[in-house]
């Protein structure tokens, strides 16, 4: 990873996308991630990207250990292609290989299970019932009916 320091602030990553700064100038004070969103990118790739993460929370446990540990490092820790292979010990192509089998993995057990499908349904349900009028709600059921 890239480090740059800003004052107190440490530069971990920076993207086109947004940039990542650890604030952790006092090991009192423990680790403090800010990011900062420059360019949120098309709808497609946060969905996209969101959409992986709570895939992952809810399937993550029934990958291989392997699986768990390079996935969850695209997922959680945001890391390159590049970085997850140096991390790892594989190449690239290896580490995309086996992120793309994990995507198709994780879709498959939704698609047999349905579990995000179903709590983004209940979620909606919820927040309707606390406040019919809320536009946001309505937007999301009617976006859970076509998962």
């Amino acid at each position: 990873m890239e480090r740059k320091t800003k004052g107190c602030q440490d530069k971990l990553l920076d993207t086109p996308s947004f940039s990542l700064y650890n604030d952790d100038c006092c090991s009192k004070r423990g680790f403090y991630a800010h990011v900062v969103i420059m360019n949120p990118g098309t709808a497609e790739e946060m969905e996209k990207f969101v959409r992986q993460g709570l895939l992952y929370d809810l399937y993550g446990e029934l990958l291989t250990d392997h699986q768990q540990k390079v996935y969850g490092e695209l997922v959680n820790d945001d890391l390159s292609l590049s970085e997850i292979a140096e991390l790892n010990g594989i190449t690239r192509q290896g580490a995309h290989d086996l992120i793309k089998r994990c995507d198709k993995i994780l879709e498959g057990y939704e698609a047999k299970l349905h579990l995000l499908e179903n709590k983004l349904a209940e979620e909606a349900a919820d927040r309707l019932a606390q406040d019919p009028e809320d536009k946001r709600t309505n937007e999301t059921a009617n976006e859970t009916d076509g998962i």
